[in-house]
């Protein structure tokens, strides 16, 4: 094999890495960009709960009261609406159905949770990824409380 033929492998296998590396940086990216606006959600649906003494009703409700009270939540409340990226469980009163052990119980996912594994938000507002399998075992709350 010539020098350059060498270089000129050793050069394609270089940016195929660079190629590989990067698909893998966007991918983190995004993962953490999903974990922190379930986040995000989490802190506004409790901010929510304490305000008004139960879970929003519905994506609409929510957004109108983060409108006024936590405008830099509303871009991830909409992604809650119907059809959006993240399933939230409304009408949760969070302290009747999470008085004690609120990381065993489950207030919103990412929609790609239930059949491919994902990240999931708990009712105390911790975020953490699950496998699709503990997903559908986990613990969801009664709407509306207890």
């Amino acid at each position: 094999m010539s020098g350059q033929r060498i270089v000129g492998v050793v050069c394609g296998l270089a940016v195929l890495c660079c190629i590989l590396s990067c698909g893998r940086i966007r991918q983190a990216a995004g993962n953490q960009k999903t974990a922190n606006d379930l986040k995000q959600l989490g802190m506004a649906y409790h901010a929510y709960n304490e305000a008004n003494q139960k879970g929003p009703s519905s994506s609409d409700e929510f957004a109108q009261w983060a409108q006024k009270s936590m405008p830099e939540a509303v871009g991830v409340i909409q992604q809650a609406a119907p059809g959006g990226k993240f399933t939230l469980l409304w009408k949760t009163r969070i302290p009747n159905d999470f008085p004690q052990g609120t990381g065993a119980t489950l207030l919103g996912w990412d929609n790609q949770t239930p059949t491919s594994g994902g990240w999931v938000l708990m009712g105390d507002g911790a975020v953490k990824r699950m496998t699709a399998s503990e997903f559908s075992s986990a613990t969801r709350p009664t709407p509306g409380g207890k």
